[in-house]
This record gives C-alpha cells, structure tokens and sequence, in this order.
C-alpha cells in the first residue's frame, strides 16, 4: 500500500472553505504526512502571512503594525476553525526570540509554524516541527539523518503535520528555503518515505501547457516528466518549486487542486514523454567583469541563477530575485559594479524548434531571452 504525503499550499488554507476541503482529503488513511504553507491571499488585495513578515523584518518602524495584523488573521483562522491553540503565547515568544536573536529566517519561517500548528489541532494530527526533523550542513545541504528523522516520526505517530519552508542548521538555527519552500518540504518527506507518493495540493487543476492555458483555466496536461518541469519551473512556472523535481526522482507525483479534488490533475514521473510546453518569466541580466570579488558578491546575494553568456568578450548573467531570500544589500553592490542593468523576458519552451533574439539550446529544451527596458 503506498504512503501518501500532502503538501498545501497558501491558497488552500487561506480561507475556510480550503480549510474544510482539506480536512476532508486527510481523511484518507493512506495520506500519512502532511506538509502546510503559511497562509496566502484571501482577495486579490489581501497579502500573503510570509510578505507581512518580510515587511516587519525590513520596515523596523512598523514592526508592530504588521505584527497586529500578523495576530490577527492566525486569531480569525481560530475562530472560524473553532480550534483551541494558545497563540498569544505563542505571539509573545515570537516577538521576545526575534529581539533577541535578529534571526530573519526564524522570523520569515512563523507563518508555516504557527499555521501548523493550528491544523494540527483542526486535524487531530500529530505537530511534528521541521526543525526538529529537516537538518542542514554549514553549506546549506540537508543532511542524510533528515530523512531518518521524518521516518521515524512518522512510523511513531502514524500521521503527522510538518510545517514547511524551513528547517534548521548548525546549532539548531531556523534556516529556511527559498519562496516556494514547502514545495521541497514535501519533496524531502516523500523521500524519507518508502513506497511513497506525493501530492501537492494547489488552486488549479495542474500543469499547463501555456501561459495562455493558465489564464484560461484550460487543458492542463494529464502527464509530465521531471527533467522537463524543472526546467519550466526553473523559467517562471510556478506549480512546483525546481529544486523538488531532483528529490522526488524515483516517486510519482501528483499535482492536484484543493477546490477540485476530483479531478485527475497532472501526474509527473521520470518516464513520462516531452511535450510541447512553454512558460515565462521577467527576469533580470547584468553585464559584469568575472573576477573573484564579484562571484563572492553573486554567491551572498541568493539570487536564482538562468543563465550565464559570454558573447564578444562581455559577461552576461540573467538572474531571478526572490523576496525574502535574496540578500538585496549584497546585490545592489554587485549591480553598482556592473557595465549594464536591464529587465528581461524570458520565454522557456520545450519544442524541437525556438524563435528569438538568444538561444540557449539544450536537448529539445530551449530559452528564448528577449530584451525589455
């Protein structure tokens, strides 16, 4: 019987009718793990619970404005749930542990936490915290005793809730992933466990073929092979974080819609055919002299690396930022230094044949980078 490990994302425990759907697909015995984000939007105007912690990290002045509104929604998810967490105690040890330490990804990484915790509760699931199983090296490598901690955990328990995005390092420090991070705590759960399947649980019905596809709402694919979404993900397709599709070679994956669970969704394996596919991102490139103060500056600033070029002698790099994670100070530093600094577009497709201005081929895999000012 395979073991079934549940990845939510911020959409689906936003609002009370994801919430309620979620508690019904946990009903299943074979969903053994389940992985939840911090809150999303509610609206299109509403912020996401991570975006209002970045904002309290850098926006010192209004630290306590966020925070209350930081307080408030967790309260509002309580209620509607009905569920009995202690959060103001919660709130106080937040805030006293983040004055102390400075610590921004302990910070960042609250929003996964405390949402854990209070569906925890909500399921009558066991609150395993990440930090306690996902373990990271001094270089930001999980270590191999991670997945002997989960494994362990999880034949204990039987079902647990592993709140996502984060881990911790050496001497037990919060360190968390990228945007997009429970993608990968998902990811590192399902390895952990033998004979597994993992299911990500969004608000669309899978992976489309086009950005026109997305925006309709239409033809999302049945099937898709890793090697090919990592590289649409890699480009702006924002179904499953890229780092994911390496850890889960070997496992099926299943990318499903909280609000729609009845539908198939799109299945991912090794062995599924390449098809025609594409995908865009606005990204940005700098022209920079290749020395080694700038490839230290390139590797503090935690910016996505697409590409690097070499054309005529200048140096190209295209890059992808991303909030919270990107050491923007650093980057700034570098982007001072460099000859020229310019927005990006960049169209990613998987077809035997790519028109634009640049290529990048590799495979049946090409980029197609067109210049925006």
């Amino acid at each position: 019987m395979e073991s079934i490990v549940c990845k939510f994302g911020g959409t689906s425990v936003a609002t009370k009718d994801g919430l309620e759907k979620v508690k019904e697909i946990m009903k299943d015995e074979n969903r053994k793990i389940i992985v939840v984000s911090a809150p999303g939007k509610r609206f299109p105007q509403d912020k996401k619970i991570t975006d209002l912690l970045i904002e309290a990290h850098t926006d010192k002045n209004n630290f306590e404005k966020n925070f209350e509104l930081i307080e408030k929604r967790f309260k509002e998810i309580c209620n509607i749930l009905n569920v009995n967490v202690n959060l103001n105690k919660e709130f106080s040890k937040i805030k006293l542990r983040y004055k102390i330490f400075k610590n921004k990804s302990y910070l960042f990484s609250r929003g996964e936490y405390l949402m854990g915790k209070i569906m925890a509760e909500y399921l009558n699931i066991k609150f395993v915290d990440s930090a306690k199983l996902i373990k990271f090296n001094k270089n930001g490598m999980i270590k191999g005793k991670s997945y002997q901690n989960i494994k362990k955990a999880q034949k204990k328990h039987q079902k647990i809730l592993v709140p996502g995005f984060y881990g911790s390092g050496p001497l037990g420090k919060i360190k968390v992933m990228s945007r997009g991070g429970s993608d990968i705590t998902g990811a590192i759960c399902t390895k952990a466990i033998d004979n597994s399947v993992y299911e990500n649980w969004t608000d669309v019905d899978g992976v489309y073929p086009s950005k026109d596809d997305i925006e309709k709402r239409s033809n999302s694919l049945s099937e898709i092979n890793y090697n090919d979404l990592e590289f649409l993900s890699t480009f702006g397709a924002c179904v499953l974080h890229n780092k994911c599709c390496k850890l889960l070679q070997g496992h099926k994956t299943i990318i499903k819609n909280t609000f729609n669970s009845n539908c198939c969704g799109t299945t991912i394996t090794d062995s599924a055919p390449s098809l025609h596919c594409d995908s865009v991102a606005t990204a940005y490139e700098i022209e920079y002299k290749d020395n080694k103060k700038n490839r230290k500056l390139l590797k503090q600033s935690k910016v996505s690396i697409l590409y690097t070029l070499s054309i005529n002698g200048i140096k190209k790099l295209g890059f992808l930022t991303n909030d919270g994670y990107t050491n923007n100070k650093t980057l700034n530093k570098l982007i001072s230094s460099s000859n020229k600094f310019i927005k990006t577009k960049i169209s990613a497709r998987i077809s035997p044949v790519c028109h634009g201005n640049l290529l990048i081929r590799q495979n049946n895999q090409s980029i197609s980078i067109e210049k925006t000012q």
